[in-house]
């Protein structure tokens, strides 16, 4: 954290920036410190700090990191099997659709026979006693008498 010591802080302070207008100590978080020229003890402010000037500075490294053939190969692998994965969840999700049709069919024709069977239950169902006498009574009456 960037500590600044000055008798004028800002009225809109930097949210990343330790503002002190005296001197009470070194805060232990400080990487940097800044000290205005008319700062009371501005002295023992630098000699406070000394020990941030004998750190190391930061250094920045770039690499520049390749893909190995070995790991190139792995990736190739990868990306075959899941193509290989796609392609066979792609066949067996249109399976299912035919397979889902064919069994709306077959539940169709099951309805349709069962249909079937009931009109055919209906009509060869053998008369009671009692309704053969009243079809036999009905069918006499109908006749023309001789």
């Amino acid at each position: 954290m960037k500590v600044v010591y000055t008798e004028n802080i800002p009225k809109h302070p930097d949210p990343n920036v330790c503002y002190r207008s005296s001197f009470l100590g070194v805060i232990g978080g400080a990487t940097s410190v800044e000290v205005d020229d008319d700062f009371p003890d501005a002295d023992l402010v630098d000699q406070a700090y000394a020990f941030l000037d004998n750190q190391p500075k930061s250094q920045t490294v770039s690499l520049n990191v390749g893909i190995t053939p070995e790991l190139q190969a792995s990736l190739d692998e990868a990306k075959a099997e899941c193509e290989k994965v796609v392609a066979e969840n792609t066949e067996l999700t249109d399976q299912l659709d035919k397979e889902r049709d064919a069994v709306k069919k077959l539940t169709s024709e099951n309805d349709d026979l069962k249909t079937k069977v009931k009109e055919l239950e209906t009509k060869a169902k053998k008369p009671t006693a009692a309704e053969a006498k009243a079809a036999k009574a009905a069918e006499e009456a109908d006749q023309p008498k001789e």
